[in-house]
């Protein structure tokens, strides 16, 4: 997706909080780093870029989402009053796991809902601006 310079600047925002400071690749991507990229085992980060934000990593009942975009463009389908929602509230606006609860049981909600709309307006503009990907293994 083309953005306007306009939004260059959100989008750059966007990257340097989801890449940064919010460790989004951790749990959106698996596995998290490429093969001989793993910061963990000693070995200079490369980041997996086939499977990024694509979600598939398994937290017991509950999987990471794949936040890549759809096919309509939106981050992980959803419009930014849905993503809004579901980092200001906890509430899984797609209700994926009934049985558990109505909340997202891993993501961090509960202290990224103190973040400024700007910063989640960048959040949410920044995964529109990369290509759609596939959960890894």
């Amino acid at each position: 997706m083309k953005f306007p310079p306009s939004a260059r600047a959100q989008v750059g925002l966007g990257s340097y909080i989801v890449n940064g400071q919010g460790a989004c690749n951790d749990c959106h991507t698996n596995p998290p780093f490429a093969p001989g990229g793993d910061p963990f085992a000693g070995e200079p980060t490369r980041i997996n870029a086939d499977h990024y934000l694509a979600g598939g990593v398994p937290f017991g009942p509950v999987v990471s989402r794949n936040l890549t975009p759809r096919s309509n463009g939106r981050p992980a389908g959803l419009t930014f009053a849905q993503f809004r929602t579901a980092i200001r509230t906890g509430v899984d606006v797609k209700f994926a796991h009934p049985t558990l609860s109505p909340l997202l049981q891993v993501m961090p909600w509960a202290v990224y809902r103190y973040m400024r709309d700007g910063d989640l307006a960048a959040i949410y503009a920044y995964p529109s601006a990369i290509p759609p990907a596939t959960p890894g293994p």
